[in-house]
């Protein structure tokens, strides 16, 4: 696997954390915080996994993972932009 592309991936995951110490939690924003931290840094996890991985079958059905959960985070970034509009802004630079 690409070392630039893990790289990138796992701070990804890092600029997620800090975005989300930043938001203003209640019971709503709870969730999507937990879901968004779950999905952002899994992306990153499962390429870690791919990398040195020979087996094709197994780095295709992770790296189809990757693609799901970048979708997931798409998706938890634009609630948490809903549930706090202060984050909108972030949220988009992201």
């Amino acid at each position: 696997m690409n070392a630039e592309l893990i790289e990138k991936s796992q701070k990804f995951g890092e600029r997620v954390i800090r975005f989300c110490k930043d938001i203003k939690i209640d019971p709503i924003t709870q969730t999507l915080v937990t879901e968004i931290v779950q999905s952002s840094t899994t992306i990153g996890a499962l390429l870690v996994k791919v990398d040195g991985n020979v087996d094709s079958k197994t780095v295709i059905t992770r790296l189809k993972s990757c693609k799901s959960y970048c979708l997931e985070t798409k998706h938890w970034l634009r609630m948490i932009a809903e549930a706090d509009s202060n984050t909108k802004e972030i949220g988009r630079e992201l």
